[in-house]
């Protein structure tokens, strides 16, 4: 048996240090390797074959050295093996490489991002799996293709500037748009790397590719959190302080207006040291309470520049150590609180003191009224779930009841009678959202009673009615007293229109056998008369006729207030109708030496649909009592028109009797249009007259659809 000194020097002996034998060498191969390699051996050495085989042998420091055996048995002419030649090969290093190769393959095969090598023409000849998944193709699909096929915008002159910068032995990295084989796109973090060889040449190249969409998405969406949660804090109307367990401020939220004290003041200081010791002693509590849960609430207040205020505090455990306290400045809600419950406090005083009957009839729940609700089944539903839920003492006092027999009460109750009546004054109090009326009602002992009410309907924020606020009081009284004053009225015209019948029959008999008296004195004055028979003759006619003046102003008056007198409309030559009324008065103007003035607007229409008998009584009078009432100047007839609307033929007369008389004065004027009244007892005496004459005019004037006006200075004249 012989074992070479190389041998020994593999294995780490000295030459002939240990026995070494096929015994031996059996000692010396690893566990692992023996069952396998063995049986290997031994057939060689059975058959006569020659065998190669990898296995580890034990070198003396303990450690395992890779081996390549080579050998070959020979036999005798009978089939006896009597030598065996053999060599073994250190591969130690080879195998490490191997080994080396294989992590790396598996490393590389098993990475999450896309790994390919290409040559220095930048064409694939090995991806990962990783690469196949990122892009969808195979890997025999990829080898030999261009790297270019990765690029959603592949171009020569990109390609270019990678092969530059990777052939100066530089790096090329960056993120781009990438292509899959379906033709998607994503982004992509991508490296390359130049290979080389021991004499620093560039052989190949290795690039590592990312898809750093979901990277891209989460940062997105991180800025997109920041945001909102940099939105939400400034929208949060709260000041937000941070502080420690034991009380210290870490940090806070407000602006600067908002803070109690300077930040300078109270970053890094207690509470105690910074709020009024009751404010401190609230916060101190509230922080200990939230070792047990996980809010604690409460509220202060502080007195800030001479006012005070009120504020909320949340206290919120942030982990084991540190508080955020939200605060809220809620001065403006509990005066809102205040001013309502003091507003509350009157109305329910006014509520119960009034002497109005007040009631609330309410809705178990709220319901729609408008024109696309059934509102027949709306009412079914009212009918029987709309309540008084609340009436005051005077309601209670209308109708002789106590509470208990109100509250509660439907509107079926009320209408037992007449769900009919009931159901339509619902409706109609629904339809306006509120309603008046009168009802004749009865007490709770049979009393009848009239009741004048108003009924609001109440709704809620979304418009729906919750139910209806109702204010009554009883009228009994008030409506019997009008009615006897509506029948007392009616009687009293009734004796007044029957009055006036009497006199304008009365005036109408008078007039006849007076126009006797007058003709006949007229009939004398052409007789032969001494002149005393002449003077008795004259001041009787001069007396009839002022009588039956009278009797005519009565008999107009009375006819108007009776409801006799009708207009006769039709068409009248306006000019002519004037100078006819002047012409009246003219010779009693010549007499007094007044001058008769007619200004007549040129615009005016020569004819018009009127009455003109009675309009010209109307100017008539008006002239007469101008010239009655002016002992010098003059007296003027003025008439203008003014069209209505685009017909320049249709409009409104004006006429205006002006005169420089003696005039009127303020509480003269009272009196002018008062049946049988004039300015004062002396105008009966110095110039006669029933007092009639301008009433009658006046109230001719308002059933031709006009009116007079008066204007007067006292002792410069009348208009």
């Amino acid at each position: 048996t012989y074992f070479s000194p190389v041998y020994y020097t593999m294995l780490g002996y000295e030459n002939q240090e240990y026995p070494m034998s096929f015994e031996t060498f059996n000692l010396l191969i690893h566990p692992n390797d023996k069952e396998r390699v063995m049986p290997i051996i031994q057939d060689a050495i059975v058959e006569g074959k020659p065998y190669s085989v990898d296995f580890r042998l034990l070198c003396k420091d303990g450690s395992w050295r890779w081996i390549n055996g080579r050998g070959k048995t020979y036999q005798d002419e009978h089939g006896t093996p009597y030598r065996a030649v053999g060599v073994h090969i250190d591969i130690d290093d080879l195998k490490q490489a191997e080994q080396k190769n294989r992590y790396l393959s598996a490393v590389t095969a098993n990475m999450h991002d896309s790994i390919v090598t290409t040559d220095t023409d930048l064409r694939i000849n090995y991806a990962n799996q990783q690469t196949e998944k990122q892009y969808g193709y195979t890997a025999e699909e990829m080898l030999g293709q261009s790297l270019g096929i990765f690029y959603a915008e592949s171009s020569p002159e990109l390609l270019d500037e990678i092969r530059t910068r990777l052939a100066d032995g530089q790096g090329y990295s960056g993120e781009t748009i990438h292509r899959r084989k379906d033709g998607s796109t994503f982004f992509c973090e991508y490296r390359l790397e130049p290979l080389l060889d021991e004499a620093g040449k560039v052989v190949a190249y290795i690039g590592l590719q990312r898809d750093t969409t979901a990277q891209r998405e989460a940062q997105q969406a991180l800025m997109q959190s920041e945001e909102y949660y940099r939105a939400l804090m400034q929208s949060i109307p709260d000041l937000i302080f941070i502080m420690s367990r034991d009380g210290t401020f870490l940090d806070y939220k407000a602006d600067v207006h908002e803070l109690y004290v300077d930040s300078h003041s109270f970053l890094g200081k207690k509470i105690s040291d910074v709020m009024p010791e009751d404010v401190a002693g609230k916060f101190e509590k509230a922080i200990k309470e939230l070792s047990g849960k996980a809010v604690a609430e409460f509220a202060y207040s502080l007195v800030i520049d001479g006012v005070e205020c009120s504020f909320n505090s949340r206290l919120v455990a942030l982990g084991n150590k540190d508080v955020v306290a939200f605060v809220r400045d809620i001065s403006d809600q509990v005066a809102s609180e205040l001013t309502l419950e003091n507003n509350k406090r009157q109305m329910d005083m006014f509520f119960a003191q009034s002497l109005n009957g007040f009631f609330f009839m309410m809705l178990d729940k709220p319901i729609e009224w408008n024109d696309l609700t059934d509102k027949e089944a709306v009412l079914d539903y009212v009918f029987d779930h709309q309540r008084i839920t609340r009436v005051n003492q005077a309601m209670l006092d209308q109708y002789g009841a106590q509470e208990k027999d109100f509250v509660g009460l439907t509107p079926s109750d009320f209408f037992s009678h007449d769900l009919v009546a009931g159901r339509r004054i619902w409706r109609e109090m629904f339809d306006n959202g509120r309603w008046h009326v009168d009802t004749e009602e009865k007490k709770f002992d049979g009393t009848p009673m009239i009741v004048e009410g108003d009924y609001i309907c109440l709704y809620d924020d979304l418009g729906r009615i919750t139910g209806h606020f109702g204010v009554q009081f009883e009228v009994t009284e008030q409506r019997n007293a009008q009615e006897a004053l509506e029948k007392a009225k009616l009687a009293a015209e009734e004796a007044n229109k029957a009055k006036s019948q009497f006199l304008a029959n009365m005036s109408h008999e008078i007039r006849t056998p007076l126009n006797g008296v007058i003709g006949f004195t007229e009939l004398l004055k052409t007789t032969p008369l001494s002149p005393v028979q002449q003077q008795y003759v004259d001041n009787t006619n001069i007396s009839g006729h002022t009588l039956l003046g009278i009797i005519n102003d009565i008999l107009d008056f009375s006819k108007i207030e009776a409801g006799m007198m009708t207009l006769e409309y039709i068409r009248t030559d306006m000019l002519e109708l004037l100078e006819n009324s002047a012409d009246i008065v003219q010779y009693a103007a010549s007499q007094k030496g007044l001058e008769l003035l007619l200004d007549i607007d040129p615009q005016l229409p020569c004819y018009a649909m009127t009455d003109p008998v009675r309009l010209k009584q109307i100017l008539a009078n008006l002239l007469g009592n101008a010239v009655k009432f002016t002992k010098a100047g003059e007296v003027e007839l003025k008439i203008g028109f003014s069209p209505s609307g685009n017909a320049p033929d249709k409009g409104v007369f004006h006429f205006a009797v002006r005169d420089t008389g003696i005039g009127i004065s303020e509480a003269q004027r009272q009196k002018l249009f008062k049946a049988f009244s004039q300015a004062d007892s002396s105008t009966t005496r110095n110039f006669g007259g029933t007092g009639l004459g301008l009433i009658i005019s006046d109230m001719i004037a308002r059933q031709m659809g006009g009116k007079i006006e008066l204007e007067s200075v006292q002792g410069k004249g009348t208009t």
